[in-house]
């Protein structure tokens, strides 16, 4: 069975042929992260079935910016989006009104529980976590240049990342 990140390792390198093959005829193509992301949570699905849950962890700015992505409404049918809100975040109204107003005015917010509710739509969850000046980038672009990201992840995570070779 694939891991998740030997399935994003494949679909990068089909992209990186195709992109040398279309490059000479001037035509060069992109997949985002996103993107790769929804399609690993699809394979995933298949995988492990229905049944089993799957969520999406992100940041209240990546959430803030999901409008922007292609496929963002694949996303809210495929899996539970955990909204992580970090320290700074005193009141939700903002996220309340960016969901009725961007995603779908049919989520129903239950505050007691800090969660969106929706008839046909995957739930939207929202978490506080305490502030902490580390993100996902940071780690990506440590290691795209080479610089340690010890302290940054757990032990295990970095010599995982180191033997698997991810984000390289």
């Amino acid at each position: 069975m694939l891991e998740k990140d030997d399935i994003k390792k494949i679909i990068l390198n089909e992209i990186e042929k195709l992109n040398k093959e279309l490059k000479e005829k001037g035509i060069q193509i992109a997949l985002s992260d996103k993107l790769i992301d929804f399609i690993i949570q699809k394979e995933f699905k298949k995988e492990y079935g229905q049944k089993n849950l799957f969520y999406l962890l992100m940041g209240s700015d990546a959430f803030l910016d999901i409008t922007t992505w292609k496929h963002k409404n694949l996303i809210f049918e495929t899996v539970r989006v955990v909204i992580m809100l970090r320290g700074h975040w005193k009141n939700i109204n903002t996220i309340v009104s960016f969901i009725d107003e961007n995603i779908s005015k049919e989520y129903m917010f239950d505050e007691s529980k800090l969660v969106f509710s929706h008839e046909k739509k995957q739930d939207i969850m929202i978490c506080k976590v305490p502030r902490i000046d580390i993100s996902s980038t940071m780690i990506r672009q440590n290691l795209k240049h080479n610089k340690s990201i010890t302290g940054l992840v757990p032990p295990e995570v970095e010599e995982i990342i180191k033997a698997k070779e991810l984000y390289i």
